[in-house]
């Protein structure tokens, strides 16, 4: 059967494609006043953005279209936990909207690059500015997080702006403050002093009203954060994550301990281009990974195992149309991800008030953020990429989503 044949076979045997045992996995391995005077009557001066090509390797600047754009850099020092007395420099992006108001209440919404990228490369490759242009249509308040070192395109780019910054989210396989010198940060008290700094800008944020959004590493940060410090949280997305457990599972040098609720949401394919293949590389199938992983966080936030909806998202977009491959360019991970689909399942509210809900992208996809640009063929056939889901902007999926939940 050919690949863009697929998605229609499905929408017309969706209960019977689904209906497979899920294998048991025995290892778990892997108006008023605006709100741009009240930020300059209560926080520190914006940093000035250089000319690109004239990076000093100062943090606190980046390029100008980003300055332009009305997105604001900011930074703080973290504790280097391998060198008591030390500390390292954490940035982020902040942008707020124009239009708020300084007497009312506003949510928060802080998205998590993935591995090896900075909050600027995820902005342009990622999510353009349609985060931005969301938070002025929904009214929140966003911030772009930033990794810490390593990141290879960072160090494959030096001095260029547009890569410097890159870093990587310690989730759960790495404990803070031991072994290599880039394990020397806490990522969950980053998102904490992130959520903190905002809220001492006099910046007017709804504490009920918290969200993370995480693409791949981000994916697996987002689901730490869901551990660690769901007293903070309203909800999370997880988008193309890197496997992981709930708290109420002891998982690496994260600690069991009693899984609090919020709300969640996964947007991943069985089938990612990139993840698939890394976890083949060391004997797993993902797609059994992401079924457990989705299991665990739905038993640990009561989420009954009924599905409440299942419904298939519109076919709108055929990925990598018109790709032939040849001798040259010839790709399996392109060629998998044609014309992919989605399916989503809604589930009823859990005994712990918290929401939970999937989307499945059927039956492979590209490593990336699914929106509705389409992935150039000489992007996708490089290798592990292939094509991105163009059905859906997951930033507007997720919001549409999680805006419901309230801490």
């Amino acid at each position: 059967m050919k690949l863009p044949n697929l998605c229609n076979v499905l929408h017309e045997n969706v209960f019977t494609f689904f209906q497979i045992e899920i294998k048991t996995l025995l290892c778990k391995i892997i108006n008023g006043i605006g709100i741009s005077l009240l930020t300059v009557a209560c926080a520190h001066a914006e940093p000035r953005a250089t000319e690109v090509g004239n990076y000093d390797g100062d943090p606190t600047r980046t390029w100008d279209g980003v300055a332009q754009a009305g997105v604001q850099v900011r930074t703080f020092p973290q504790s280097d936990l391998l060198n008591p007395g030390e500390t390292v420099l954490r940035r982020y992006l902040q942008y707020v909207p124009k239009n708020l108001h300084r007497h009312k209440k506003y949510p928060l919404v802080i998205m998590l690059p993935g591995a090896s990228l900075s909050a600027e490369v995820s902005r342009e490759w990622d999510w353009g500015d349609r985060a931005e242009r969301l938070a002025d249509k929904e009214n929140f308040l966003l911030v772009y997080a930033n990794g810490h070192a390593p990141s290879d395109l960072t160090d494959a780019n030096p001095g260029d702006p547009f890569f410097a910054n890159g870093g990587y989210w310690r989730g759960c396989f790495e404990k803070p403050g031991t072994g290599p010198e880039f394990f020397s940060v806490d990522d969950v008290d980053y998102l904490r002093t992130v959520i903190r700094k905002v809220q001492q800008e006099c910046l007017p944020v709804d504490k009920k009203r918290i969200y993370l959004m995480g693409m791949s590493n981000g994916g697996e940060m987002v689901q730490r954060a869901a551990r660690e410090m769901p007293d903070l949280l309203a909800g999370v997305g997880a988008v193309m994550p890197v496997y992981s457990l709930p708290a109420n599972v002891e998982w690496f040098n994260c600690g069991q301990r009693l899984q609090g609720p919020l709300d969640m949401m996964f947007i991943y394919s069985p089938g990612d281009t990139l993840l698939d293949r890394i976890f083949a590389d060391v004997g797993l199938n993902y797609a059994d990974l992401m079924q457990d992983s989705l299991t665990a966080w739905r038993e640990a936030l009561k989420i009954p195992a009924r599905r409440e909806k299942i419904s298939f998202l519109p076919n709108r977009h055929f990925e990598g149309k018109g790709y032939c491959p040849t001798e040259s360019d010839s790709a399996p991970w392109a060629q998998a991800s044609v014309n992919s689909c989605i399916i989503r399942y809604d589930y009823p509210r859990g005994a712990s008030g918290a929401r939970f809900a999937v989307l499945e992208i059927i039956s492979a996809a590209g490593h990336a953020w699914p929106n509705r640009a389409p992935t150039p063929v000489e992007v996708a056939v490089q290798p592990y990429n292939g094509f991105r889901n163009q059905d859906i902007d997951a930033e507007k999926v997720l919001w549409e989503f999680l805006k419901k939940g309230r801490k």
